[in-house]
């Protein structure tokens, strides 16, 4: 059989894309682009009422038992999706990421299974990279350390979970006579002390305490305590595994009187990060962006005409929302699903874990600043090397004035937001328990209308927030600190540390991670979207972070449109500003560059 020419190949699929998108595009120019108007200026409301309700029966919610209690996601890909500019694209991409995912999975599969381990416990968990980028943490042993894991807290996968600490939790038995002895603790000092110097912080995952996890699997409830060290490294000291436990480890764990490695505070780091997998994959990323944007998304096209330039303003950030959500349920919304497979909980305990998360979270939990401050945030040196912090924040900021410029651009005051009937009639669908998304904690007024501009950029810049920003976190850091099992190990078939006896080998250890053929897939799973060297694929998406699709707003009268593009043009100039300053940080800072928010690296929506 001759050879494929991959160029080809590539422009054989790039001519059926091509076909799908040219036959959309004729699509557009017979319609014409919409006329943009607020309801009050439109001289067709009856048209407009009418396109409403056929999007209202085109956009319906998923109503089966393991969506209650969740942020409703569509029971089908709505027709009007995939005339969108990147729908378009959409199934194109996704088999590109589908064939790459399966390229890891053979390829490393083939070189990881079976393999041997030439007396290196660890082995199979690098072989699994050749050929392709290996991430920091897998350097010498570098993830075994207190201070990568320190750090993990502040640019890796999961930042978003430390506080600072007030006050130790009733449920945390960790005491003065604990941390008398660690390294990292100056001498003499106590928990108050430190306390009042504002250096301890915390992270506590209590919503596992009770759920189910897969047989040979122990689902641990943890509190871990970080000290800013005297260097102003963030180094973990203490670590209680279980809510109602009072044993609890320090790095004086790792070794016994006599000098000899135990382990036990490693396994007990391990088992911290086990559950930060799961609360990170299956709550952070699938429910906060995928779910919740899905279904905000899902409500305003239910809810709010095609006409109406606040959804032409929303809808960049949405490109493939629902497609993606569509085509990857199959991970992690039915009982073989990989995703929950890889997962400690499993399928039954992450739907029961699922559930007791979304319903501690309000949509206020969005509003970033708000997040900041109840978290300790506030202090832009507290903790040191905060880089997530930082520049989470720099966004927020130039998205907020972004989405104020417009939204002052489109109402001149309070009184038209609130007399926008298609506006309400969105903000009690996505509170609405029954028949909406359900969303508790919304900027609305104490009759749950949209009052004031202020209350509605706060809904917006949430919303995109949470699908330009929070997403490329949690989406472009996977590979680099999920995609190491032992990092991040999804799995753990050991016992978790109860007592001050135990102890583990480094071949027991290894040996009680996943498999082989779970060790690729885990790779696999952010490495379909990943551009590995020398040969990186291209972007998922062709939409840059503020660069929306072409004539997204033609539709709309001036001066409207002109003060928008300008204050896009705006937001623009500040990620430029804010790129400069990222690179300058990142090259003289400890241990890796943070690059995952760098405007360069982020889509303009949702992706993979």
């Amino acid at each position: 059989m001759p050879a494929v020419d991959p160029r080809a190949r590539q422009v054989r699929e790039g001519s059926r894309r091509g076909v799908v998108q040219r036959a959309l595009r004729r699509l557009g120019a017979r319609r014409g682009p919409p006329s943009l108007t607020l309801p009050v200026d439109d001289p067709d409301p009856e048209g407009r009422a009418t396109g409403i309700a056929e999007h209202a029966a085109a956009y319906v919610y998923d109503r089966s038992d393991l969506a209650r209690g969740m942020p409703p996601w569509m029971a089908r890909i709505p027709t009007p999706e995939w005339t969108r500019p990147e729908s378009a694209r959409a199934v194109g991409r996704l088999t590109d990421i589908a064939r790459r995912l399966f390229s890891v999975r053979l390829g490393q599969g083939l070189r990881t299974l079976g393999s041997r381990s030439d007396g290196d416990p660890w082995a199979r968990f690098h072989r699994v990279y050749e050929g392709r980028d290996t991430p920091w943490v897998s350097h010498d042993e570098v993830w075994r350390t207190d201070e990568a894991f320190g750090y993990q807290r502040l640019g890796g996968l999961a930042p978003g979970y430390l506080e600072r600490v007030d006050a130790i939790p009733d449920a945390f038995h960790v005491t003065d006579a604990d941390l008398r002895g660690v390294p990292a603790w100056p001498d003499g000092a106590t928990i108050a002390d430190m306390i009042a110097a504002r250096r301890l912080w915390m992270v506590r995952h209590t919503a596992t305490h009770g759920v189910p996890s897969k047989p040979g699997t122990t689902l641990c409830s943890p509190h871990t305590l970080f000290l800013v060290r005297d260097d102003g490294r963030l180094v973990p000291v203490a670590i209680q595994l279980f809510v109602d436990s009072d044993v609890v480890f320090t790095p004086k764990d790792d070794v016994d009187a006599h000098g000899n490695r135990t382990n036990r505070w490693l396994v007990a780091k391990m088992f911290v990060t086990n559950v930060d997998a799961q609360v990170y994959t299956l709550f952070t990323h699938t429910t906060l962006t995928h779910l919740v944007v899905e279904a905000a998304w899902g409500a305003m096209c239910r809810t709010v005409s095609a006409r109406h330039p606040v959804r032409a303003f929303l809808a960049p950030h949405t490109e493939v929302t629902h497609v993606i959500g569509e085509m990857f349920r199959t991970y992690y919304a039915q009982p073989r699903g990989e995703l929950v497979r890889l997962h400690q909980a499993g399928f039954e305990g992450s739907w029961a874990l699922l559930p007791k998360l979304y319903a501690d979270w309000t949509f206020a939990d969005l509003d970033l600043p708000a997040r900041h401050a109840a978290r300790g945030w506030d202090r832009p040196e507290e903790p040191p090397g905060f880089v997530f912090r930082d520049d989470s924040r720099a966004h927020w900021d130039l998205l907020a004035a972004y989405v104020t410029t417009a939204m002052e651009a489109l109402y001149a005051n309070d009184d038209a937001v609130h007399a926008d009937p298609e506006l309400q009639r969105w903000a009690q669908e996505l509170a609405d328990p029954i028949d909406g998304c359900g969303f508790r904690g919304l900027p609305t007024d104490a009759t749950g209308a949209l009052a004031t501009r202020a209350q509605l950029v706060t809904l917006l810049t949430s919303l995109v927030y949470q699908a330009v920003v929070q997403h490329s976190h949690v989406d472009s850091a996977a590979y680099t600190y999920f995609g190491f099992a032992p990092n991040m190990p999804l799995s753990l078939y050991l016992d978790p540390p109860r007592d001050h006896e135990v102890r583990y080998t480094d071949t027991h250890i290894a040996a009680g991670l996943p498999d082989d053929a779970d060790v690729v897939l885990q790779l696999a799973l952010p490495a379909g979207n990943h551009p590995f060297h020398p040969t990186p694929p291209p972007p998922f998406y062709d939409s840059r972070l503020a660069h929306p699709p072409e004539g997204w707003l033609d539709g709309l009268a001036e001066p409207a449109r002109g003060r928008i593009l300008g204050a896009l043009d705006t937001w623009r100039c500040g990620l430029r500003d804010l790129a400069r300053r990222q690179e300058a940080r990142n090259a003289t800072m400890w241990p890796v560059p943070y690059d995952v928010l760098h405007p360069d690296n982020m889509s303009n929506t949702i992706w993979y």
